[in-house]
């Protein structure tokens, strides 16, 4: 069982690449909602604790960008209310997509640097063009120094690189 549960994880992480990979190309986004519906099974199989914040934020983010049905983004809400997941971010990404969690977070997972994404939201509710310039700043800068614990600064100069994608600032 253990060895089932390892693989599966593994399975979503070579998922995840490829969808990276494809996007970065510029392929078709039918192209990544068919890997992206084949990984939504293998997420709620090895779950929260297995995939981390950042992996489940991305994930969901991009389930919420290629406009996956209601049904399919429940399964990675029922996820995560389960573990109990208490994050505004998350909180905010489901809610603006038009679904419900079971709990009402009050701090973050990681508050650096997501907690700029929710400033930058409420910033655009007054003023589009100074959202978008911090937002450009955010994506350009903040995003990857808040991940420099991942090793992204650095990942440009590794073999099969496919570009670094902030999923959530996009949703």
């Amino acid at each position: 069982e253990e060895i089932i549960y390892n693989t599966k994880g593994t399975i979503y992480r070579m998922i995840m690449e490829m969808i990276r990979a494809k996007y970065s190309l510029g392929l078709p986004c039918n192209e990544l909602e068919e890997l992206y519906m084949q990984g939504i099974t293998y997420v709620a199989d090895v779950g929260y604790k297995e995939l981390g914040y950042v992996n489940t934020l991305q994930f969901i983010s991009l389930g919420i960008l290629l406009e996956v049905s209601h049904d399919k983004m429940k399964i990675l809400i029922n996820m995560i209310d389960e573990e109990k997941v208490d994050d505004i971010l998350l909180d905010y990404l489901v809610y603006s997509y038009g679904l419900k969690r079971d709990i009402h977070s009050s701090g973050y997972q990681r508050e650096i640097p997501y907690r700029e994404m929710i400033e930058i939201v409420e910033v655009a509710k007054n003023d589009k063009e100074k959202a978008s310039v911090r937002l450009k700043d955010y994506t350009e800068t903040d995003w990857l120094n808040g991940h420099s614990d991942y090793g992204w600064t650095t990942a440009y100069k590794e073999v099969g690189y496919y570009g670094l994608w902030s999923f959530e600032a996009g949703a």
